[in-house]
């Protein structure tokens, strides 16, 4: 995912910045891949009360501590910019694609269709029909933030979204090669998405947010917490029913949860209803399953910085096909 025709270019294998913005707050992840093994996840920053007007600031301080100017970054807009539409495309060439897209989207939109960068990804083709997800963006936020990266002397080489950057993360659990329904429960805007050999079939955003849940004190409210695991629970099913209905097919044979700051969060027996309801299987990953994590990094930052670490796996293998 591009969104910017400018940034279009062939993806290399190499150390990578990722910079996540969401409402949560502002996260900052240093990725190094390996030939050999885990990608190495250097340094990460989770700065949860920052303003727009922070995030030059925050992320200069980083390059600058860590000696990273003039290196690749890739940055995930948040949910409120942009929004992602299944649809069968119609019948143009590629280089039409985008054009012919913003079309089909812009009644859709709030804002004017030429306020909108447009972009795509091709799903898997289910019996000879061709489905993309079409994505379209926030033109003037995508390009203001951009703008202060390149000041920053950082390279943009891409924007994305927060779906495509989970995208990477689940492909390279043990679940993927079946497939599975990854879940990233958040503050706000949880997200759900099914991933089965690398390849995204299906994202949606979960109508369940942790801040319910939540209080001043970020203990969990037990009772709270049964009725958002019901909501869950719904979430997914209507998921595996639409997955049937749109894709007729089921990818999913699991469902794996990013891990958690909450630790109430992070115990699988919290997830029986959900297990029970989808029959499937649930378990909560952790985050060295799929990085060689500095020790310095706490398990908390690496919690909140998971989308950006997933962005930064911005590269292609031959084996992983990431992207």
């Amino acid at each position: 995912m591009f969104l910017l025709k400018k940034l279009r270019k062939k993806v290399e294998a190499g150390d990578r910045i990722g910079i996540a913005i969401s409402q949560e707050g502002l996260s900052i992840v240093h990725v190094v891949p390996s030939a050999v093994g885990k990608p190495y996840l250097s340094s990460a920053r989770f700065h949860s009360s920052a303003s727009e007007e922070e995030y030059p600031s925050l992320v200069k301080k980083f390059i600058e501590e860590l000696g990273l100017h003039g290196k690749t970054c890739v940055l995930v807009i948040p949910s409120a910019q942009y929004a992602a539409y299944m649809m069968e495309p119609p019948e143009v060439d590629d280089k039409e694609m985008k054009q012919a897209l913003a079309w089909q989207v812009k009644d859709y939109l709030d804002y004017p269709v030429e306020n909108a960068s447009i972009d795509y990804i091709d799903l898997p083709t289910i019996s000879g029909k061709r489905l993309v997800y079409a994505v379209a963006a926030n033109k003037r936020f995508v390009e203001k933030q951009v703008a202060w990266l390149n000041l920053m002397g950082l390279e943009v080489e891409a924007v994305n979204i927060g779906e495509f950057a989970l995208r990477n993360i689940a492909s390279l659990l043990p679940e993927n090669k079946k497939g599975l329904l990854f879940i990233h429960p958040a503050m706000v805007h949880s997200k759900i998405i099914l991933v089965k050999d690398t390849l995204l079939y299906l994202l949606r955003d979960a109508r369940v947010d942790l801040k319910s849940i939540v209080n001043e004190g970020y203990d969990i409210d037990d009772e709270v917490l049964v009725q958002m695991l019901e909501e869950l629970s719904l979430e997914v099913q209507r998921t595996l029913d639409y997955s049937v209905t749109r894709l007729q097919q089921n990818p999913a044979e699991s469902i794996v949860i990013s891990p958690q700051v909450f630790k109430d969060l992070n115990e699988s027996d919290k997830y029986n209803s959900l297990s029970n309801s989808a029959s499937l299987p649930v378990r909560i990953m952790k985050l060295d399953e799929v990085f060689k994590i500095d020790s310095e990094i706490e398990y908390d930052v690496q919690c909140q910085t998971i989308i950006a670490s997933g962005a930064a796996l911005r590269y292609i293998d031959d084996s992983k096909k990431l992207r």
